[in-house]
């Protein structure tokens, strides 16, 4: 039996399959109807599949943009941690170079250790990190801490005992300083 054959007797049988209608010579609406809804259906496909891939876009640019401002933050987190770690060191070098005697200043070894520091300090300034300025200003719990009250103008930093350091103006270490209590010296 032919495959034709077969789907006849599936009909005559009251089977759940229809044979596809034939168009009709006559009737040119079916056909068109038909092509209509095609048209329609794969219409609203395309713009489902357009507002897709403009959303899976927008999305991907998003994560770039975020990628890249949490790489960012990683830098400068590392370098904020690092500079931190480094700058006791650069303190005692600094207190080092200040405290050398005037007939001292003159060897190889001052020389050496001035040439240390100060590439340390081009160094750590070619990374955003700056010192900021204390005595003579006003006591600001952002920039600095205070250790000790001294004779002085109230509110005022009389002494700096640490530098403070800001990194891309953000501010990684206080100064440690002694601030006026009001009294006259």
């Amino acid at each position: 039996m032919s495959d034709a054959q077969e789907l006849e007797e599936e009909l005559r049988n009251g089977s759940e399959e229809k044979l596809p209608e034939e168009p009709s010579a006559n009737d040119g609406t079916g056909d068109d109807s038909a092509l209509s809804d095609d048209f329609e259906n794969l219409a609203i496909e395309i713009g489902k599949l357009k507002d897709t891939l403009a959303r899976s876009q927008a999305d991907y640019k998003n994560l770039v943009a975020r990628t890249e401002r949490e790489r960012l933050e990683m830098a400068d987190f590392v370098t904020e941690k690092l500079v931190s770690r480094l700058l006791p060191s650069v303190d005692n070098l600094e207190r080092l170079l200040s405290g050398t005697s005037e007939s001292e200043r003159s060897g190889a070894l001052y020389e050496g250790v001035k040439s240390t520091f100060s590439g340390i300090v081009r160094t750590l300034e070619s990374l955003g990190v700056s010192t900021f300025d204390s005595v003579g200003e006003t006591l600001d719990p952002a920039f600095h801490e205070a250790v000790a009250q001294v004779p002085g103008e109230a509110g005022k930093i009389a002494n700096e005992f640490e530098k403070g350091y800001k990194l891309q103006g953000k501010v990684i270490r206080h100064a440690k300083v002694t601030v006026g209590n009001g009294e006259e010296a």
